[in-house]
């Protein structure tokens, strides 16, 4: 499992000061955010059935971030998987799609000009831990609605 190694390197970077540490924070919450989702989908819900995993993941998947975790936990849902839909709605939502804004920012280089300029202001001024904290927000609404436990790696840590 990647996650929790990627949970970490975030945790890591809330600990530093910076422009610097705040970026990292978002590239590895997101890798966080992205790989937590696979991985929880095929070990904890499809063990037994790894084949079905291409109904949620499929091999040509363009989604992104926002799209699998808005798309993946209703599917899940309708498929019998959870019992609920995660509430993605109010203040979190929000959040999210801020911290999604700010990640393909940083990624597809659009945080500063050619001459190094920030043209994307607002990373360096988040707060340290806001990135981790908006994931394992998401996290902990999936599993509220398929009503299991966070794993003990993500609470102890």
């Amino acid at each position: 499992m990647f996650a929790p190694d990627w949970y970490r390197d975030a945790r890591k970077e809330t600990q530093r000061a910076g422009a610097d540490a705040r970026r990292r924070e978002i590239l590895f919450a997101a890798c966080l955010a992205e790989t937590y989702l696979f991985e929880w989908v095929r070990d904890a819900l499809l063990p037994e059935r790894p084949s079905r995993m291409f109904e949620f993941f499929p091999t040509n998947d363009r989604r992104g971030v926002r799209g699998r975790w808005k798309e993946v936990p209703k599917d899940l849902h309708d498929a019998g998987l959870i019992p609920n839909k995660p509430d993605f709605r109010d203040a979190h939502r929000v959040e999210w799609n801020e911290f999604v804004d700010q990640c393909d920012r940083i990624i597809h280089t659009k945080l500063a000009d050619g001459n190094g300029a920030v043209v994307a202001p607002g990373i360096d001024a988040n707060r340290p831990g806001w990135a981790l904290d908006t994931v394992v927000e998401r996290i902990r609404r999936l599993h509220d609605a398929a009503d299991s436990p966070l794993p003990e790696w993500l609470l102890s840590l």
